[in-house]
């Protein structure tokens, strides 16, 4: 996008009228007529026009000034760039389908084309967070009540913090701020099986798979970071994917909020621009597992998932993906995680086209013609030349010297 002038002054005709008549009564307090009709009154609001001309002019600084303000800061000019974004899949089919790159999609009439292929998965993602609520001293009560006459214990009710499970639905363009709404600064996103296919299904069709989750962050003018190397500083390694650890080395069934980090391969930094991250699910059936020996009070506790009252979605759940920051010293670092959307098989896409049997004029044998293609800005060496001379076909692959 243009970049935006930096206004040197931005008074308007009604602010420079209104200061100088507000000096009035300082200097010259025998001055009592402010009407429009007053002659002073008349020659101040002349001068603010002729003011306000000097200050649009000063404020439109040449590109050329503009560029060496640029480079002062070491960020450099970048070539014109097609279009580019994130899409979702969706699957309803039981099984994973791989869809390689440069498969075509259209936002109405432009086409766009993926950049890279992805597994999409049988399943449906769902991102919540956990955002904190005031103390209800009656809710307390019924806690207090509950733990009472189940787990015949203690009930803590001044260490208690409430939360909701809040699905990630941004209000505005400055998304959601996980870091400082949610209570555990982590986002949750529920992996779902399609409605045509139970968890346990899902678990053996997912499992070693590649899950692309796609993240979108909130970014404004005032977001941008740069180091004295003109590089924008990266936090996205900051970041942590896990999924629930429920087994134990030793066999055993777990019954601690345990997690296990995945190896994941982002191809931006998705803290400062929209990117999707490569998660290489495990193998073992076990480690895409839930947690299925905790009391009824324990679940949602603590740093287990959140825990949903839908019946449809508890059926469907085959496991929680964890998103946090990592941790440093053994503390989570504080992130600024502002987030428009997150969802799962997602890819790249950019606004390409092919054209294709594109018809050029015919050659007149001379050295070096030049003719104009149709269809422009082209790709460099993605156009491929087909030269007809009688009944013989030369084909040139790819073409890199065009004009177009």
């Amino acid at each position: 996008m243009p970049l935006t002038s930096p206004p040197l002054d931005n008074r308007r005709f009604a602010d420079l009228r209104d200061e100088a008549l507000a000096r009035i009564p300082v200097h010259t307090p025998e001055w009592s007529n402010f009407n429009a009709s007053d002659p002073g009154v008349t020659l101040v609001e002349v001068f603010a026009f002729l003011t306000e001309s000097l200050l649009y002019r000063a404020n439109q600084i040449p590109d050329r000034n503009r560029l060496a303000f640029l480079r002062l800061l070491g960020v450099q000019l970048q070539p014109a760039a097609s279009a580019s974004g994130i899409v979702a899949f969706e699957n309803r089919t039981p099984t994973t389908f791989t869809l390689n790159a440069d498969v075509e999609l259209r936002a109405g009439e432009l086409p766009f084309r993926t950049t890279r292929g992805l597994d999409v998965l049988p399943l449906e993602g769902r991102v919540y967070y956990k955002r904190s609520v005031a103390v209800d001293p009656l809710v307390l009560d019924t806690y207090e009540d509950l733990y009472a006459s189940y787990q015949r214990e203690p009930f803590d009710r001044l260490n208690v913090e409430l939360y909701e499970a809040v699905p990630l639905q941004p209000r505005d363009e400055r998304g959601v701020d996980v870091g400082a709404e949610s209570i555990d600064g982590s986002l949750w996103v529920a992996l779902l099986a399609t409605k045509n296919l139970d968890p346990a299904a899902a678990r053996r069709e997912i499992a070693g798979k590649t899950l692309s989750l796609g993240v979108v962050p909130a970014l404004g003018a005032t977001d941008v970071r740069l180091l004295p190397g003109g590089q924008p500083s990266s936090e996205a390694s900051q970041l942590v994917y896990e999924l629930p650890l429920t087994i134990l080395p030793d066999g055993a069934e777990s019954r601690v909020a345990g997690y296990r980090r995945l190896d994941a391969r982002p191809t931006a930094d998705v803290l400062t621009m929209p990117g999707v991250v490569d998660l290489t699910l495990p193998t073992d059936l076990t480690q895409l597992d839930l947690w299925t020996n905790l009391d009824p009070l324990e679940a949602g506790v603590g740093e287990f998932p959140p825990t949903l009252d839908d019946v449809d979605f508890n059926q469907r759940l085959v496991t929680w993906l964890r998103v946090r920051p990592a941790l440093s010293n053994g503390v989570s670092r504080a992130l600024d995680l502002r987030l428009l959307w997150v969802g799962i098989n997602a890819t790249n896409v950019s606004q390409l086209a092919n054209v294709l049997d594109e018809l050029l004029p015919d050659g007149t044998g001379e050295p070096d013609q030049t003719v104009a293609l149709a269809r422009a800005p082209v790709l460099p060496g993605s156009v491929r030349l087909t030269v007809v001379v009688g009944e013989d076909e030369f084909v040139w692959e790819p073409v890199d010297d065009f004009a177009a």
